[in-house]
């Protein structure tokens, strides 16, 4: 009987006031202690509510609704078929719906459909996956940011793929802790070289010095990730390096200088197809033929060989007078020494690539070393 008095009330009552009676009447349905009769005739009430013709009344029952994961189930799919603000409500929200019905909206449904659906307390890998696929920009971005959202590796990289010139995605994907290690080397790689097209475009350097520093800063970057990784995090880092042609002989060379044998050890059991327990001994042992060996099977040039052996020698010389010893940058003394080493080994002319290589390492090293001085001694204060 009330709810027969509530259905002829709200054929003439203004808006805002069906608007305060549906919400009561939906609390009602959801917390009190209502017979079975009562329920049943609210629930008809709430269903006939979809039809009022005002927005604010819609928008009343769906704000009633949407976090209840016993909120009747044919109301809520009516809802989210509503105007887009109503929708919005109760998919942002709702328990009820179930992933095979969001992975359908997004699809079918516009951008606010689908930035509802990106900030949603939970979000399964199947519907994360949907929006890195099709998702807009802003959807994407919010999903990135939204605690509550799962994510497989290949969702992160297709978003990383499809918005890779976008500076908010970008930082957004740089900014979460479990981001695959090959993953934030490729949005270094990209930021890099998008501030070298950047300083091109304000004619501050030419674009052949440009890439160079581009690329030396993205290397700096890469290695510097490497030496927190774990072992299956720098193979997964190294595979991805040589697939995008990055894993370079100055890359290694630079690893080397600074300390970062795990990832030589690494890149060269990778490229050789060695174990990588035959590698560590050839490369620890210092013996000149087995180290030659595993080197030339990396497919390494030849010219580089007497490089890598000084460096490699001069690390392992350093580690057993000091197992404490920690390299964590290049070192300006080693470089030297590996400079020597090479201008020593005969295979070099005018126009040698490798000294070029070494000798802006070493500059590059000479200058942190000039920093860490000045640091350590407070020469600036």
């Amino acid at each position: 009987m009330l709810v027969h008095q509530f259905l002829k009330w709200m054929e003439t009552a203004p808006s805002s006031r069906r608007a305060d009676a549906t919400s009561a009447l939906a609390r009602a349905w959801l917390y009190s202690s209502l017979d079975i009769e009562e329920r049943n005739a609210a629930e008809a009430a709430l269903t006939l509510v979809l039809d009022d013709p005002s927005p604010i009344v819609r928008r009343s029952l769906a704000e009633a609704l949407c976090r209840h994961p016993e909120a009747p189930r044919h109301i809520i799919l009516a809802l989210i078929q509503d105007q887009t603000d109503i929708a919005s409500i109760v998919l942002a929200a709702s328990p009820v719906l179930m992933d095979a019905e969001l992975v359908d909206l997004a699809a079918t449904g516009g951008l606010a459909i689908q930035c509802a659906i990106a900030v949603r307390p939970v979000v399964s890998c199947a519907v994360g996956a949907a929006l890195a696929e099709i998702g807009c920009e802003d959807a994407c971005d919010m999903l990135l940011k939204n605690d509550g959202a799962e994510w497989t590796r290949s969702g992160l990289w297709r978003v990383a793929e499809r918005f890779c010139d976008s500076s908010e995605i970008r930082d957004t994907l740089l900014g979460k802790k479990d981001l695959p290690l090959d993953l934030r080397q490729a949005l270094i790689a990209r930021l890099s070289a998008s501030l070298g097209d950047f300083a091109v475009l304000r004619a501050w350097m030419p674009p052949e010095r440009a890439e160079i520093v581009a690329r030396e800063a993205c290397d700096r970057a890469t290695i510097a990730m490497a030496s927190e990784a774990d072992g299956e995090a720098v193979e997964d880092l190294i595979n991805h390096l040589r697939s995008t042609g990055q894993l370079t002989t100055v890359l290694l060379l630079r690893a080397l200088c600074s300390g970062h044998v795990v990832f030589f050890e690494t890149a060269v059991t990778l490229l050789s197809g060695l174990p990588q327990e035959r590698v560590q001994s050839l490369i620890t042992s210092k013996r000149h033929n087995g180290f030659r060996a595993i080197y030339d099977r990396a497919g390494l040039p030849t010219s580089a060989f007497a490089a890598f052996k000084a460096a490699l020698d001069l690390f392992i010389d350093l580690v057993e007078r000091d197992p404490s010893v920690e390299i964590t940058r290049l070192s300006a003394t080693m470089l030297e020494t590996v400079l020597n080493a090479h201008h020593d080994s005969g295979t070099i002319d005018n126009f040698d690539q490798v000294t070029v290589m070494l000798r802006r390492l070493a500059t590059e090293a000479a200058r942190e070393d000039a920093r860490a001085y000045v640091r350590d001694t407070g020469i600036a204060a």
